[in-house]
């Protein structure tokens, strides 16, 4: 069982044809929402590959946060981990899609909202994790406790330090691996936190992933297969999930990231975070198209 403790969103989606400079008004090409928030899309990724997960957050008492759990149970996920919250607003994100990328405005809603007094009550239910995997879109308390407690019971944590900000430096001792961006490892270095090289697993879009190999002693590239990207939006978090679920398989960190890559890409040929999230059988297949 893999346990995410995280984010729910709504996404409103909006397609254009460039992004708006300051002060430019657009009419948007479409418009429709989904879901999203990058602990909800984790934890999707993971079900959607056959893997067991529970979910750990929070949503407001509106139509939105009823509707994402139920969303989540028919995706087969454990949520009995989630607290609605009377007279908060579900977290929602403004995502703005364009010429092949995409820029978004995040509201925490009831995801900054989140309290180590919740996360306790669930405490025994993480300590039976096989993997835990955490974002920044919570509370730092929240985030250092289950670290604490990760620790104290020799779990694994998957730290996704998005969107970044900085952390204590301490916390890096509970962490097995941190997975940055290319733009979130800038920021982190300009932090000045130190991550051994053992624990850093770097994404790069379409350049694939960076690892360091601990057999090699060296760190290794796995370049991300040609696909048609139609929306990137969820790819890093599809990485993140992927990588959780092949961990607690009992791949090799190499073969992890080898298929985490490969459900990333795939997961942008669909427009919305969620919708191109593919199942395990589907990795597969593009792991031989790839290999032949």
């Amino acid at each position: 069982m893999i346990t995410v403790v995280g984010s729910l969103n709504i996404d409103l989606n909006v397609t254009l044809s460039h992004f708006p400079k300051q002060g430019e008004t657009l009419l948007s090409q479409q418009f429709f929402y989904s879901y999203g928030g990058k602990g909800g899309n984790q934890a999707v990724a993971i079900s959607r590959l056959n893997g067991d997960v529970r979910f750990i957050g929070a949503v407001g008492n509106d139509v939105y946060g009823k509707d994402y759990i139920h969303k989540l149970k028919r995706e087969g996920i454990d949520i009995a981990g989630i607290c609605c919250l009377e007279d908060v607003a579900t977290g929602t994100a403004v995502v703005m899609l364009a010429q092949k990328d995409n820029a978004i405005i995040v509201t925490q809603g009831a995801n900054g909202l989140l309290s180590v007094e919740h996360v306790e009550k669930h405490a025994q239910h993480i300590i039976q994790s096989q993997y835990i995997v955490m974002q920044f879109e919570v509370r730092d308390d929240v985030i250092e406790y289950v670290l604490q407690l990760a620790s104290q019971y020799s779990i694994p944590v998957i730290l996704n330090p998005a969107p970044f900000r900085v952390f204590p430096e301490s916390w890096v001792e509970h962490i097995t691996y941190l997975t940055p961006n290319e733009t979130e490892y800038e920021a982190l270095c300009k932090s000045g936190i130190t991550i051994p090289k053992e624990k850093l697993i770097l994404t790069m879009g379409k350049q694939g992933v960076s690892y360091f190999d601990a057999e090699a002693q060296q760190v290794c590239q796995i370049e991300a297969p040609q696909v048609h990207v139609v929306d990137t939006t969820g790819a890093g978090d599809t990485f993140n999930g992927a990588l959780a679920h092949y961990l607690t398989q009992g791949y090799t960190l190499k073969q992890a990231c080898s298929y985490a890559v490969i459900a990333a890409s795939l997961s942008t040929e669909h427009a919305n975070a969620q919708a191109g999230m593919p199942t395990h059988q589907h990795v597969l297949e593009k792991y031989q198209q790839e290999i032949e």
